[in-house]
């Protein structure tokens, strides 16, 4: 593959301005294209089949600001701002992310000035998810790209991308990769001299958090450790990630980042929210707030940020203690408050961080089985009478990640969270409380 399937970080300057200087042609996992205007839908369509395209033939690099002759070969570079590029680059991101789907995992975009001539470089990585489909104008579409260009794909190769079980082999790698970093680690440990230390706590996090680069990695390691904590026990999670990690990426020391912990934005008095009452502590690689057995939120160095709390009688609200035993019921306030205000929360903290690129968001109902959920908000009528409030039947409700980059809007991405979660519960999107022209306002 072109760059060797690089970082767009990875990629040296000489290697972009080669490809016009040697009249690079496009390939199954390459295409230029001088600008990006949108006029109209077919703009934005054409852009989403260029991406889709590329992410269902292998991945590859699309470029902006590259001039060809009309038959693929680079001849030059087309004049744009960086200012422009950016602007580009945002609106592109915002098309793909609601008009692709499966999302597609660790695409990355940067604008690069090779030879002081700013390009647009998107990368988008080789998918375990395909096929992406194009859902955009009321119509969805399937794309690959070939060595001639780009073209639907064809019944039998959709039918044959969906057979292919990708995901699996992805999953075996992370399992690997975590099976190498604890194989290391038991080395060390060997070979250190003995010391005399307090036993850990169970508040101690792993101390080798700062070993990971994939975000995605850092995020299943986390919910294996999750589900070594909180065993048979009925819990929600929610987590936030940056798709590449960096140490240091935040100061979680620093007052501005204390501040927003402390006063979470967009959290009302006596909801169910991230302005908790415990005290902030720090930890290995980050800080902590509030005990594990009831609202616990972690915030790490390299801008990972977990909350999670068991679903006890503080998630079922109002239900009597036998009743509770009986039929566990989510109350609506704590199911779309929490994930809310938890994205809000994060959403400031990578802005005062200045934080750019893709994020990922995973939300989680562990030990769920036998809960249900009512549509609607507690005072509807809808509500009160409910009909059909089937118990959920499977152990685990869990929502598949959602990519976003850091201009998302929390509640937009919160909303889309909970279409899924009320969705596994048979209920539409339009029966989720509190939203309204894309806001959540929750009763003071």
């Amino acid at each position: 593959m072109i760059f060797d399937g690089k970082h767009i970080d990875e990629i040296l300057d000489s290697e972009l301005d080669s490809l016009v200087e040697e009249n690079t042609v496009e390939g199954q996992h390459l295409e230029f294209k001088e600008t990006y205007i949108i006029r109209d839908n077919d703009d934005r369509l054409e852009i989403l089949k260029d991406i889709a395209s590329l992410a269902n033939a292998g991945g590859g690099y699309l470029i902006i600001g590259i001039r060809e002759d009309g038959y693929g070969k680079a001849i030059g570079y087309r004049t744009h701002t960086v200012e422009d590029l950016n602007r580009m680059k945002q609106s592109i991101q915002q098309l793909y992310i609601e008009h692709i789907t499966e999302r597609i995992p660790r695409m990355e975009s940067k604008v690069r000035e090779p030879s002081s001539n700013p390009i647009l470089v998107i990368h988008i990585p080789e998918s375990d998810l395909t096929p992406h489909m194009i859902k955009f104008n009321r119509r969805t579409d399937f794309w690959s790209r070939y060595d001639d260009g780009k073209r639907e794909m064809s019944l039998p190769e959709i039918r044959s991308a969906f057979q292919n079980d990708r995901a699996q082999r992805g999953l075996d790698s992370i399992s690997h990769r975590l099976d190498e970093i604890s194989r290391r680690l038991r080395e060390e440990e060997r070979s250190a001299p003995e010391v005399t230390t307090e036993p850990p706590t169970s508040r101690t996090k792993p101390f080798f958090i700062s070993e990971f680069r994939d975000g995605f990695a850092l995020t299943d390691f986390m919910y294996k450790k999750l589900m070594e904590e909180i065993k048979d026990n009925p819990y929600f999670w929610i987590a936030a990630t940056p798709v590449s990690l960096a140490n240091n990426a935040i100061d979680t020391s620093s007052q501005q980042i204390l501040e927003r912990i402390q006063n979470p934005p967009g959290s009302r008095r006596s909801g169910w929210n991230m302005e908790l009452s415990a005290a902030i502590k720090p930890i290995p690689d980050g800080v902590e707030r509030g005990p594990k057995n009831y609202e616990y939120l972690a915030l790490y160095n390299n801008a990972h940020m977990e909350f999670w709390t068991p679903l006890g009688e503080h998630f079922c609200w109002r239900q009597s203690r036998e009743d509770f035993e009986k039929r566990p019921e989510l109350y609506p306030y704590p199911v779309v408050e929490f994930p809310v205000t938890f994205l809000r929360l994060y959403k400031s903290i990578i802005e005062v961080s200045n934080l750019t690129g893709n994020f990922i968001v995973n939300l989680k109902y562990l030990n769920l089985k036998g809960y249900r959920l009512r549509p609607w908000a507690p005072k509807q009528t809808g509500y009160i009478f409910a009909d059909g409030v089937t118990p959920f039947p499977h152990d685990d409700l869990i929502v598949p990640t959602i990519e976003f980059n850091e201009s998302f809007d929390p509640d937009v991405v919160a909303h889309d969270l909970l279409t899924r979660m009320y969705s596994a519960f048979g209920l539409s999107s339009e029966k989720i409380p509190f939203y309204e022209k894309g806001y959540f306002n929750f009763p003071s």
